[in-house]
């Protein structure tokens, strides 16, 4: 059996520095894994993993204003405030009990027409002038920048030779990225797609960039043209987010032993220990390792 629960996600996201409604939710969480825990028989086994970790944030690097600033993306003419926005009209279907069809829209290929007629705050990729626009930010990523490429990208300009000095350029840039307010540098690593994929690259996100744990990347600046902003209550973004460090827990009956675990565990060594654990074969083509020192030797009955 798989179950994702997000509760803790929203929560820590919106009210990381209200400790108290934090520890109430793990403690729910806490009793449900007991329930769990007492259920256990024979060869059952428990994971508990986290897909990411939590901490403060204390600056958001506006990439798309950044990419802005060094000349590789352009904005269209800001349209005129609207009384009617899609986030009103978002907030209504809401209340009428409409969720599902709220989250089929926002998947849809319908989102960017509706958004030409109602404008956002939310969702501003319709306001980029892609016929002038080289690199953007990938929205809702931690990190990525897409090169605008021809017969890639729907409305596509670099071409195919301009494309790795394109990339160049822009790693060169995010080298000698300073935060204005503290002169830090806020770029721990750039990885190029060529580092990631072995073959058929082309489709690829081109470059992923890795931040200083005090800053997280967001696309645009709600507020100004500034590339930094802080986090600021019940108006932009979130007091915390996504830490690149999660959580790993093993269970089993058979070895109820605690031990901390010394090896580095990646999202991609799950699978395979989930494999092992159901004495399933472990595919050649599967990335990871089985996290053997979590687990006890097939046959042990301690």
């Amino acid at each position: 059996m798989f179950s994702i629960f997000r509760a803790l996600d929203v929560i820590q996201h919106y009210f990381w520095d209200d400790k108290h409604l934090i520890l109430e939710f793990y403690a729910i969480f806490d009793r449900f894994l007991r329930e769990i825990l007492d259920s256990m028989v024979g060869d059952d086994y428990l994971f508990v993993v986290s897909d990411h970790g939590f901490s403060r944030v204390e600056r958001y690097f506006c990439v798309n204003n950044w990419l802005e600033r060094i000349g590789m993306l352009k904005w269209k003419m800001k349209r005129k405030k609207s009384l009617i926005t899609a986030e009103k009209i978002k907030y209504l279907l809401l209340k009428l009990g409409m969720r599902s069809f709220v989250w089929k829209m926002k998947r849809s290929d319908s989102l960017e027409r509706f958004l030409k007629i109602f404008p956002s705050e939310e969702f501003n990729h319709v306001s980029i002038d892609w016929s002038r626009t080289k690199a953007y930010f990938l929205e809702g990523s931690d990190g990525i920048i897409c090169i605008n490429l021809t017969g890639r990208e729907p409305q596509g300009i670099v071409s195919e030779d301009e494309h790795q000095k394109i990339v160049r350029y822009i790693t060169s840039e995010l080298e000698k990225l300073r935060d204005e307010k503290t002169g830090e540098r806020i770029v721990e690593k750039i990885i190029l797609k060529e580092e990631i994929c072995e073959a058929n690259c082309r489709d690829f996100p081109d470059i992923f960039i890795l931040l200083n744990r005090k800053y997280r990347a967001v696309g645009f600046n709600k507020i100004d043209k500034s590339i930094f902003m802080q986090p600021i209550h019940g108006k932009t973004f979130r007091p915390a987010d996504h830490d690149i460090n999660g959580i790993f827990v093993a269970f089993t009956k058979k070895d109820p032993k605690r031990r901390m675990l010394e090896k580095c565990i990646r999202p991609w060594d799950i699978a395979p220990t989930i494999l092992y654990v159901l004495n399933l074969p472990i595919l050649d083509y599967l990335d990871g390792r089985v996290i053997r020192e979590a687990l006890p030797e097939k046959g042990d009955s301690n």
